[in-house]
């Protein structure tokens, strides 16, 4: 298997990604208890659409506030990133609604 192949912008990228995301995981946890997740983001917008039981429990609805802050910051912090270190944006020739809606999917 060639590597070029698979990542032909390199892995170093990747990798430090991965380190500050766990690093950021961490200290969210170390300093705080919480535990943070984009998964559970779009648990939280639920709650402000449906009144449903499912998504509406005391935690959701107690937690949203941080939960968007943090989903924020992620999404902040990824383009902060490219604006810092030049990396492109537009590196995946996937178009911008395919690629929304597999992020809902995948949140989901």
């Amino acid at each position: 298997m060639d590597w070029a192949e698979l990542f032909p912008m390199g892995m170093a990228h990747y990798a430090i990604g991965g380190l500050l995301i766990g690093a950021g995981v961490s200290w969210l946890f170390v300093s705080t208890g919480l535990m943070g997740g984009a998964s559970s983001f779009l648990t939280t917008v639920w709650t402000y659409l449906t009144k449903d039981k499912r998504f509406a429990t005391d935690s959701n609805v107690s937690s949203r506030t941080w939960r968007n802050v943090y989903s924020l910051g992620l999404i902040a912090g990824a383009f902060i990133g490219v604006q810092l270190f030049g990396l492109p944006m537009n590196v995946t020739e996937v178009a911008p609604w395919q690629l929304a809606i597999g992020g809902l999917i995948t949140g989901f």
